[in-house]
């Protein structure tokens, strides 16, 4: 049985909601996740504060919580949730890194490069077991209890894009970069409006949400590979997907504007490193405009999101808020001269 959290320790089991601006909010959160980790005593532990020892931008959860204020659920059971969805969010961290064989994880060593693959994998399996403790315990002595199919949904889908990342031809066409997206991505953005609103048994508007997240998800993932090629997102050196022959929009991207030879070669190249050396491809791809095409399909899909956006009550609105703002400020780095950044006020 899930131990009670200590009232006089943890923010988590106060019965009003705290200030949720953005800073304090993360802090809630993180505290939260901080006081269900395995204790001193476990052999998870080191590997699990290593891990949360940086939170990252905890968007799934804040933006849980900022919806679950607005439609009036018990903070009981809003924190319980919005953690649960962070372990899982984290665990298939923990695992990818896993299978991609990353030594770091935002700016510092991962798990599995600390500890190894088993205890990695036992830790990435734990925040699973915990995140369906906190969904349980969030949908007790309420409505909602079909909540708990959206992590079991959310880690399906999860693994099963995993799966087809690594199974699949990593020359992908632009549909199948999709496809993944929407399993691997989506499932835990999804998770954090789909959750509160069944635990507080509203299920209006479940279509266009579903729509407005799919977009954003796809949007989303779109900018984290953009931060690979430049850089930005918490890993040593650019061009990390290259290097590890990974699914990246802005790859997919470069290689559609290639044809005949040089096109072969970058295949041939892909498949078993011969002919020209990566450096060479990245200089290729750096004078290219692989980074403006991508940056106009995100635009785009951030276009999609805004027709389903403005069918969205405004709670879920405000809720989405965080992601808005955290993409907004991408599209504004990433935009070709000729466009526009997001911008929906």
């Amino acid at each position: 049985m899930l131990e009670i959290i200590d009232i006089e320790k943890s923010l988590a089991a106060c019965t009003e909601y705290p200030d949720l601006s953005a800073l304090s909010v993360a802090s809630n959160l993180t505290e939260a996740i901080n006081s269900i980790l395995p204790d001193e005593r476990s052999s998870l532990s080191a590997a699990a504060r290593l891990h949360f020892q940086n939170p990252g931008k905890l968007l799934r959860g804040i933006t849980s919580l900022r919806l679950s204020k607005g439609i009036g659920l018990d903070w009981r059971r809003a924190i319980d949730w919005a953690v649960a969805v962070e372990l899982m969010h984290n665990a298939s961290l923990v695992h990818d890194d896993i299978c991609d064989e990353d030594q770091f994880r935002r700016d510092q060593f991962s798990v599995v490069s600390s500890f190894g693959t088993p205890i990695a994998v036992c830790l990435g399996d734990w925040l699973v077991a915990r995140s369906f403790e906190l969904g349980v315990r969030a949908a007790q002595d309420g409505p909602g209890t079909r909540v708990i199919e959206i992590l079991a949904s959310a880690m399906r889908r999860l693994s099963a894009g995993e799966a087809a990342e690594f199974s699949s031809p990593k020359l992908l066409e632009w549909a199948d970069y999709e496809e993944i997206v929407l399993h691997k991505t989506v499932p835990l953005i999804s998770a954090s409006i789909e959750g509160p609103l069944l635990l507080s048994d509203r299920e209006a508007n479940t279509a266009d949400i579903r729509s407005a997240i799919n977009a954003l998800g796809i949007a989303y993932q779109i900018s984290n590979d953009m931060a690979d090629i430049l850089d930005r997102d918490g890993k040593p050196g650019p061009f990390n997907d290259l290097r590890k022959r990974s699914p990246n929009a802005v790859l997919l991207s470069f290689r559609e504007q290639l044809s005949g030879k040089v096109r072969d070669e970058y295949d041939a190249w892909w498949g078993n490193l011969s002919g020209p050396t990566i450096e060479e491809w990245i200089a290729q791809i750096h004078s290219s405009v692989s980074l403006d095409i991508c940056s106009q399909r995100l635009n785009a899909k951030l276009d999609d999101f805004t027709s389903s956006y403005n069918k969205l009550p405004d709670y879920i609105l405000e809720a989405l808020d965080p992601i808005l703002v955290y993409l907004n400020a991408l599209t504004s780095v990433y935009a070709s001269p000729t466009s526009a950044p997001f911008d929906l006020n």
